[in-house]
């Protein structure tokens, strides 16, 4: 009995030294254009590939609650994966009386009380951090660090300020002299 304990304490020792296996997921879009890697190390990042090509890299993302930093050293509780697909009628339409919503989702839960969804669409991704935190909350900071893997185009409205109608119009241009 007295040689197995340093045997279990080297053991102990070796297992709390070992660093965090990295995980990773994938998520795709309804028809596949469009896929999300999610990387979890020290820290959440994700990328982007639009028809095999990457056009975001590993780019991180975090939120701060309370003083507390969600997103660094996570540690999954449970994953699911949903699909939907439904109609939205607008009360106020816009462009389109109807909308159609249609993506791949994964849930990934961490202990801590937090949540992270992402979303495949057909035409982009989405992230949602969510929270189960029992008392109101106050968000400090939102991290995310964009890493596009080329001077991309973009299309935008020229805007004053926060005040619009959708009705300005739009100039596109290389995301460098935005």
């Amino acid at each position: 009995m007295l040689k197995l304990r340093p045997l279990l304490l080297l053991l102990t020792l070796i297992t709390m030294t070992q660093p965090l296996k990295a995980q990773s997921y994938q998520l795709a879009s309804p028809d596949g254009s469009n896929r999300i890697n999610i990387y979890l190390d020290g820290n959440i990042s994700y990328s982007v590939l639009r028809e095999g090509q990457l056009i975001l890299d590993r780019s991180s993302i975090s939120l701060t609650v309370n003083g507390e930093q969600l997103g660094v050293k996570p540690r999954v509780k449970r994953t699911k994966k949903t699909t939907g697909n439904e109609v939205i009628n607008p009360v106020v339409k816009e462009k389109y009386a109807q909308i159609t919503d249609h993506y791949n989702m994964l849930s990934i839960e961490f202990r801590g009380n937090y949540g992270l969804d992402f979303k495949a669409y057909d035409d982009g991704i989405a992230y949602r951090f969510r929270t189960s935190f029992k008392n109101d909350i106050t968000i400090d900071a939102e991290e995310i660090n964009y890493r596009f893997t080329a001077d991309h185009t973009t299309t935008y409205p020229i805007a004053d300020d926060f005040f619009t109608h959708y009705e300005r119009g739009y100039t596109t241009q290389a995301m460098s002299r935005l």
